[in-house]
């Protein structure tokens, strides 16, 4: 059975609920609600109306039975589907750690291919990448009771199992093997990434890397957790991996067993991921400048418990820089269209509990107005305070570093 495919823009296009073939039935709606909720812990993700629904901040994949439906936020000036997909890889790659060189040398690459199918095309270079030095091996143990000596004799326990046969030799044996946890979760997203994509060429991709895990078997790969990895100078070179792994991992309940699956979903909260790709590119930028750059610090309180002592109320800025150890700039990032009163009222708060700082910075994405920027001054004579409200386009990133480089100059 053809799958139902939509790709539509969180925060803006609907999908509509019926019968038609364009449309998700009532059931079919359901099990994607059950799905949504379990996966971000009951989260305000989806807005209903009548007959019709629609995403609210977040982007990415979604697989339910026989639907597929690729969210991605709503930012090329041009609106674009291939530009939108862009913009959000790009995010990603800074986010993650994962270049994509490899795709911006295919023009039809962004046209062509669906998210999961170009994050799926990332995830296999980077990998393969990492592959071509040599599979991972790690020292296991086993101890034998043979003929010959392997390893280290265990003499202690040779004498008491072998003392009516002096023919056998009691010996722990130490080896390098490829099965390991690591490479278990790497053959585990493989897997799941086949099922998941159609596309020949990619799928050929994955079955010639599922080569290099050929000696672990399939049973095996049940019940290994990233959490169970310890990473040391060898296998640190497959960490940034093993994330996007649990990424693909922890959005799929296929059962390995059976070989069937019901749902998938690499879904990303786009608030989240916008605030930490402006921090990685400002962390970036901050070396030129010899400037401390601190991510949603924690250290000052708004309210404290008179009786306890204890903060009941910690401010978490999103960005707070530092030039010789004193606080000179406050970034909040906001995923959202515009302003409101809220937004300037927080960042009002950070700045008085921040006496040093005497600027605060609010960064939306430029939306399809091209909005200006606003700047904005605390009416108090006695410590004046500036407000600055930036709409960034995030679509060019040497753009928006420059952007960003022209706010460090002026701390």
């Amino acid at each position: 059975m053809n799958k139902k495919k939509f790709v539509v823009h969180e925060n803006y296009d609907w999908i509509n609920i019926g019968n038609n073939p364009e449309e998700i039935s009532y059931e079919e709606f359901l099990l994607l609600k059950i799905y949504i909720e379990n996966y971000f812990n009951n989260k305000k993700i989806l807005e209903i109306s009548f007959n019709k629904f629609r995403f609210y901040n977040i982007v990415g994949v979604l697989e339910i039975n026989n639907i597929r439906i690729e969210i991605l936020p709503k930012l090329s000036l041009e609106n674009k589907i291939d530009e939108d997909r862009k913009i959000l890889l790009n995010i990603l790659s800074k986010c993650y750690n994962l270049p994509l060189y490899f795709l911006t040398s295919i023009k039809s690459s962004f046209d062509d291919n669906n998210f999961l199918e170009l994050l799926g095309n990332i995830y296999l270079k980077n990998l393969q990448k990492e592959l071509s030095k040599g599979i991972y091996k790690e020292y296991t143990s086993s101890e034998v009771n043979s003929k010959f000596l392997k390893g280290r004799l265990l003499l202690k326990d040779h004498l008491k199992k072998n003392f009516l046969r002096n023919n056998l030799i009691y010996s722990k044996e130490e080896y390098l093997t490829e099965f390991n946890s690591l490479n278990i979760l790497l053959k585990k997203t493989l897997i799941i990434l086949l099922k998941k994509i159609d596309k020949f060429y990619l799928r050929k991709e994955i079955l010639k890397t599922l080569e290099y895990f050929k000696n672990i078997p399939i049973e095996s790969i049940k019940n290994v957790e990233i959490e169970n990895i310890i990473f040391n100078n060898k296998n640190s070179r497959f960490k940034k991996i093993l994330e996007f792994s649990n990424l693909i991992i922890s959005g799929s309940n296929f059962n390995f067993a059976s070989g069937i699956y019901d749902s998938f979903g690499i879904l990303f909260d786009m608030p989240k991921l916008f605030e930490k790709y402006i921090f990685i590119l400002l962390k970036e930028l901050s070396f030129e400048y010899d400037l401390e750059i601190n991510y949603q610090e924690k250290i000052k309180k708004l309210l404290i418990n008179k009786n306890s002592n204890k903060a009941i109320l910690t401010l978490t800025p999103d960005i707070v820089l530092y030039e010789d150890s004193k606080a000179k700039l406050i970034i909040d990032t906001k995923w959202k269209n515009n302003y409101t009163s809220n937004d300037i009222y927080q960042i009002h708060t950070y700045l008085t509990s921040y006496e040093d700082v005497k600027k605060g910075i609010l960064i939306y994405p430029q939306s399809l107005s091209k909005s200006e920027n606003i700047f904005l001054e605390t009416s108090s004579l006695n410590n004046k305070k500036e407000i600055e409200i930036i709409y960034l386009n995030i679509f060019d990133i040497n753009l928006t570093k420059s952007i960003l480089r022209n706010l460090l100059i002026n701390i």
